[in-house]
């Protein structure tokens, strides 16, 4: 763990003032903790709105990481947020308190790499890169007047640079479990070929913070049914995944905000005898599960276009309605005939499978028309050298809504 000073505040004048229109904020220099410190002091003149302090600087941001520094203010609670903004001025992450209670002493703040969030703009998500520029932040919740300083703002870079060790429960001859380390390798550890259950542990010698794991199997060896497990003392284990419906090529599980030092396959069934094989295992950084969406982001962005929706590879599809709608709200489908039923609901996605190939979206030309040229029933069509499919939606009375494929 090593920690880089930010700014330690003995020359405020790097920094910038501006708010949203009406409250007003100071920037200046006042005595520290050890040295100097940037003093703020801000009125929203019964206003609302936000005041910022901003510094244009480089910094490199490392793959897990937090942020610290000292405050202490004579202020009522408001909103209080730190910003990392890139070198384009576009793209924003943030960490955001809703209601922060300014320490009346000199206090360490300390921000988190799964608290500071991809605020807005045309990346559409990630974690913090090229960042050029950061802000300080305090936001009108209460409001009114106040001070509030700021010392020895740091980075402490918490990357895991170790190198793990590995033991399975068999490994033939030049398969050892050391060599699913390598993603470059195509060939990793394999179990003897046997219809029993096997086991492989990884320890990282340390405690570390991680997001998720990638298991890239070779063909043929695949796991029908296995187990995740965590351990920080490989005696006590906590189950953290289950799956008994067979893999794919690879396997992306998703662990948020999980921190431990070895992590246990506990491989249960195989193909026909088999035993298992695994090419690879990657740990993946917390940023990798900060939510749902962006899990299932980054598993679509590791797959080839079209087994995902767009908005997972953060591309915009055109929508439309269809008929008047419901209590649930009015049904939609995009231009590649993904149809949502209502609110919340579930999403039905076509593909085609012919002859052992899975044709999708990516793979086809689209064109979207109405019925008849005016009728409000939207006609979504795919077409192939091989094959055309017309996708058509419809809405009426209750009971009469419906999708036909052809």
């Amino acid at each position: 763990m090593r920690q880089i000073s930010i700014d330690q505040f003995e020359d405020v004048g790097k920094w910038t003032a501006f708010s949203s229109g009406g409250p007003e904020l100071l920037i200046s220099k006042d005595q520290g903790i050890n040295g100097k410190a940037m003093r703020l002091d801000f009125d929203f003149k019964g206003f609302g709105g936000f005041l910022v302090a901003g510094r244009k600087l480089q910094v490199d941001i490392p793959e897990a990481y937090e942020i610290r520094l000292k405050m202490k203010g004579s202020a009522p609670p408001n909103i209080f947020e730190f910003k990392l903004i890139d070198s384009s001025n576009r793209n924003v992450w943030r960490y955001r308190s809703e209601d922060f209670v300014f320490p009346t002493l000199w206090q360490e703040v300390t921000i988190s790499e799964r608290d500071i969030s991809f605020a807005w703009g045309p990346l559409g998500g990630g974690a913090p890169c090229d960042i050029a520029a950061i802000e300080i932040v305090i936001a009108a919740r209460s409001g009114g007047r106040g001070t509030v300083w700021v010392d020895e703002l740091s980075i402490v870079d918490r990357t895991y640079r170790g190198k793990p060790s590995l033991e399975a429960s068999s490994a033939l001859p030049d398969h050892g479990p050391q060599l699913i380390l390598d993603p470059m390798n195509e060939v990793g550890w394999r179990s003897h070929a046997e219809d029993t259950s096997q086991w492989i542990i990884m320890d990282f010698q340390e405690e570390r913070e991680y997001g998720g794991v990638v298991i890239h199997w070779e063909k043929g060896l695949e796991a029908r049914a296995f187990d995740v497990a965590i351990s920080s003392d490989s005696k006590t284990w906590k189950k953290v995944f289950h799956t008994s419906m067979g893999t794919d090529e690879k396997t992306y599980i998703y662990l948020p905000d999980t921190r431990s030092r070895f992590i246990l396959l506990d491989l249960k069934e195989c193909q026909a005898g088999r035993g298992f094989g695994i090419k690879s295992m990657e740990v993946k950084a917390c940023d990798f599960s900060r939510s749902i969406n962006g899990f299932f982001q980054n598993v679509a962005s590791d797959q080839r276009p079209g087994l995902y929706p767009k908005y997972f590879l953060g591309r915009q599809s055109y929508w439309t309605v269809i008929g008047r709608g419901s209590r649930q709200g009015p049904s939609l489908i995009n231009e590649e005939g993904l149809l949502e039923p209502g609110g919340a609901a579930f999403s039905v996605v076509p593909f085609i499978f012919l002859k052992e190939q899975l044709i999708t979206w990516a793979d086809v030309s689209l064109d979207q028309e109405l019925e008849d040229g005016f009728l409000p029933i939207p006609i979504i069509n795919w077409k192939t050298k091989a094959i055309g499919l017309v996708i058509k939606a419809y809405a009426g009375g209750e009971g009469e809504s419906g999708v036909t494929a052809s």
